[in-house]
């Protein structure tokens, strides 16, 4: 080989005079790698505490849910910052339906400005406190239970003026039970 060929060879390290030459910022600016190192180790303490904050409220969250020994969770409107009522969509029976392990969805709400008199002729004031409830008809399946008399609403029902009155409703309108027919 030539003189000039041998000299574009470049030069290698060996490991030691690598590793001397890595350590020389160590060991000349101890208190910027301390304080980097320091940093490093906040940095994955925090990452560390937010993922078992998260683990831990949600482990907590369910831990509450099966202490209540239900399945029936009720979802109601929430609030603003201003504290003013804010309603659910139209849409949220259908996105809760979508969660997984939800089996079933039933909405339940109230009519405002809907009085219930035994007749006509009871003043407006003589409500006896009742309040009026929209309900979508898989209710009592929904919820696990069964009318003592009657049927619930149905889908032949589902546009006609009916109702379903509860047992303390019924004794508050003074209903007595109906005979058969």
């Amino acid at each position: 080989m030539t003189d000039l060929a041998l000299s574009l060879i470049p030069a290698r390290l060996h490991a030691s005079d690598l590793a001397r030459l890595a350590s020389i910022g160590v060991r000349t600016r101890r208190l910027r790698a301390a304080l980097s190192a320091l940093g490093i180790a906040i940095g994955v303490a925090a990452i560390v505490a937010v993922l078992g904050l998260s683990s831990s409220s949600q482990a907590g969250v369910i831990s509450e849910i099966n202490q209540l020994g239900t399945n029936l969770l009720t979802v109601t409107p929430g609030q603003s910052f201003s504290g003013a009522t804010v309603p659910l969509s139209l849409d949220a029976p259908g996105m809760i339906g979508r969660i997984g392990r939800v089996y079933d969805v039933a909405c339940t709400a109230t009519i405002t400005g809907a009085n219930v008199y035994k007749s006509r002729l009871i003043p407006s004031i003589d409500t006896n406190g009742l309040s009026v409830i929209a309900t979508s008809l898989n209710l009592p399946t929904t919820v696990g239970t069964t009318l003592a008399r009657g049927r619930f609403l149905n889908a032949a029902t589902a546009t006609e003026p009916v109702c379903v009155l509860g047992a303390e409703a019924a004794q508050l309108l003074g209903l007595r039970p109906l005979e058969p027919g």
